[in-house]
């Protein structure tokens, strides 16, 4: 008698037997051949978005939210440095030619844009100084406040001529 199908007493067959098999019994006895189970594989099916809009939307908002994140710290940043440029002072000669201290950096941008402002303006002309002096004021080093206004000041007591 007959096994009924879906009974498997014995170990899986692999495909290339089956096969093999299956042609065998083909061979032989087209009519008396018992039925061999076909094995059916599915391919994996990639998982589906719920709606076509919502990944390129947060994409959007992924992108924005960057863009957003690096505006920041570049405010941040030139935030942070306007502060530290404004703490530092340069002396120079105003379009007088009179001595005077800078508040900033001694650079102008393009377009005319000055990172310095006029802090304080002494009552000595560049055409007073000696070339020592002149070397000495007009280096563009930056100093702190007090030591460009104590500089200027020395200068204007008379205390630093023919140093």
């Amino acid at each position: 008698m007959p096994e009924p199908l879906g009974v498997v007493d014995s170990p899986p067959i692999e495909p290339q037997r089956l096969a093999a098999a299956a042609a065998g019994a083909a061979e032989a006895a087209p009519d008396t051949a018992e039925p061999v189970p076909r094995i059916h594989r599915r391919a994996p099916r990639m998982p589906r978005l719920r709606s076509g809009t919502q990944r390129p939307r947060s994409r959007a908002w992924r992108r924005v939210a960057v863009a957003g994140v690096v505006l920041a710290v570049l405010a941040v940043i030139a935030t942070g440095g306007l502060l530290a440029a404004q703490s530092v002072y340069f002396i120079g000669a105003d379009a007088n030619g009179q001595v005077t201290v800078y508040n900033g950096l001694p650079y102008t941008l393009a377009g005319g844009v000055r990172l310095y402002t006029q802090y304080y303006v002494s009552g000595i002309t560049v055409a007073e100084l000696s070339p020592l002096e002149r070397g000495r004021l007009f280096n563009n080093e930056l100093r702190s406040q007090q030591a460009a206004t104590n500089l200027v000041s020395q200068l204007e007591l008379d205390r630093i001529a023919g140093q």
